[in-house]
């Protein structure tokens, strides 16, 4: 078992976003995955130029604690650079894991 389960489209940029998509299940059993998304994000932060952080989930089933996690991660990287973060586009289910860790007071989550 491993990051079968997920699938991450290429981090693309296009003028002063970054955007990624993802799709299948955001697990723990794709942590190493996770990790490399981050490290591939920091540079892209590093880089300059970005003033926005796009993560589509449209293709989400499920995501759980671990990737919570990654996306608390990725948004305090991202104010470091002072780039808006926004989630866009999540199936309902996951929507409401937002809501009811209150995550969605914190990331703009966007239909």
């Amino acid at each position: 078992m491993g990051d079968e389960w997920i699938m991450i489209h290429a981090i693309q940029r296009s003028g002063e976003t970054v955007s990624v998509a993802f799709s299948g299940l955001l697990t723990f059993h794709s942590r190493e995955t996770s990790e490399k998304l981050l490290a591939d994000i920091n540079d892209q932060l590093k880089a300059g130029g970005n003033s926005r952080l796009d993560l589509d989930l449209a293709g989400v089933e499920a995501l759980d604690s671990l990737w919570l996690g990654v996306f608390v991660r990725l948004y305090r990287r991202s104010r470091e650079f002072d780039v808006h973060m926004r989630i866009l586009k999540p199936r309902p289910e996951v929507r409401r894991l937002f809501q009811v860790v209150e995550l969605d007071r914190i990331f703009e989550v966007c239909d």
